[in-house]
């Protein structure tokens, strides 16, 4: 008559995942009837979450940055699966090429991206972001990004040349609606040269033409 609460264990012989479980107790009185009442269950999870995908960057994945302050990433893809526990939280931590750890783990609850700033990045280094999902009963999985270099050195200039003429500079013109000129190729060894944009400008005007692409074609 007593009202007691005690905690019991019981070993079971099969304990397959993705399956619920429920505990039902039955309350006998001393006639011989009893009650029964069931737990609300719970799921057997012993399947690690799936690995994303980490992207460098605030959006699509970028392999190069010139920001020497921030440093941003995102991912998605990372599951627990149908009958799986659930992702419950994210964490991220940012090693350099050398291995050494730049940021150590932070936790960022169930966001999945993250920016950070007013730090100090190192030029001609790459950083990899790695994050770890965390399931509802403790499981664990971590992915990677492939990475960015810092760049904050602008490409170094060569010669330019009036002219179509293939490395040959013109003093002299009577052109009246075109404008020809070449050039010799930038030189960047961090990110290396992505496009080139040109224009015409007057010595006592300014510019008389928009900056317009070439591609990596080295005359316009």
């Amino acid at each position: 008559d007593t009202a007691t609460t005690e905690i019991y264990t019981l070993s079971l012989t099969r304990r397959s995942s993705d399956l619920r479980y429920c505990a039902v107790v039955r309350g006998y009185n001393r006639a011989g009837l009893y009650t029964e009442a069931a737990s609300n269950c719970v799921l057997i999870d012993r399947n690690v979450p799936q690995a994303g995908t980490v992207n460098d960057g605030s959006l699509s994945d970028v392999d190069y940055q010139s920001n020497d302050t921030l440093i941003s990433a995102n991912w998605y893809g990372f599951s627990d699966g149908k009958n799986g526990s659930g992702i419950v939280g994210y964490k991220y931590k940012v090693v350099d090429e050398n291995g050494s750890i730049f940021l150590d783990w932070t936790s960022v609850g169930n966001a999945t991206s993250f920016s950070k700033g007013g730090l100090l990045l190192r030029n001609n280094i790459r950083y990899f972001v790695t994050v770890n999902a965390t399931d509802a009963v403790g499981l664990s999985t971590t992915a990677s990004s492939d990475g960015f270099l810092v760049d904050i050195s602008h490409p170094i200039t060569a010669k330019i040349y009036d002219g179509s003429q293939t490395g040959s500079d013109v003093k002299y013109a009577s052109w009246i609606n075109t404008f020809s000129a070449n050039w010799e190729p930038f030189l960047d060894e961090q990110s290396f040269i992505l496009k080139y944009t040109w224009a015409v400008y007057h010595l006592n005007v300014g510019f008389i033409t928009q900056f317009i692409s070439t591609g990596l074609n080295c005359s316009g």
